[in-house]
């Protein structure tokens, strides 16, 4: 009998304008089986409307939940953790410096989203949950900052 060898667990953090969220999973034949789930708010967009910017204190907050969750992602064997970020510090006049900051508290690389990629990326996400996709799908993500619309 031979023994199947499963890759080792990854981990996603999700930094959005309301919370970030953590996703530790193993990937084997194209399906994602979750280990491990977080979320955690931080409001890291409070404030931005009107100001334009990421308040320090949300920053702060975020790199040390961020931090947190890489520490927590390791705990569960993650091999890799992705760290990606959204609406708030795509669009924030500050979002460069804000990623930057939490890259130096986490130790990880923030990689900020296009909205076309965090539209694409939502969608293949719900649509790995599908039990059989459709030839025809029209998905709304909706955000603590931004929506995306996608037609696939």
């Amino acid at each position: 009998m031979r023994a199947v060898r499963t890759a080792p667990p990854v981990a996603v953090l999700d930094i959005g304008t309301n919370s970030v969220k953590l996703l530790v999973a193993t990937v084997h034949g194209g399906r994602v089986r979750t280990r491990h789930f977080a979320r955690v708010t931080t409001r890291l967009g409070a404030g931005l409307d009107g100001s334009g910017r990421i308040s320090g204190a949300a920053a702060a907050q975020t790199a040390r939940v961020v931090k947190s969750l890489a520490a927590e992602a390791r705990r569960h064997g993650a091999a890799r953790i992705l760290a990606v970020g959204t609406y708030a510090l795509r669009t924030a006049r500050n979002g460069a410096r804000v990623a930057r900051e939490i890259e130096r508290a986490a130790g990880l690389e923030v990689r900020v989203l296009t909205g076309r990629e965090e539209a694409r990326l939502a969608f293949l996400s719900a649509r790995s949950r599908l039990a059989r996709p459709h030839s025809v799908t029209f998905m709304v993500d909706i955000g603590g900052g931004s929506a995306q619309f996608v037609a696939a």
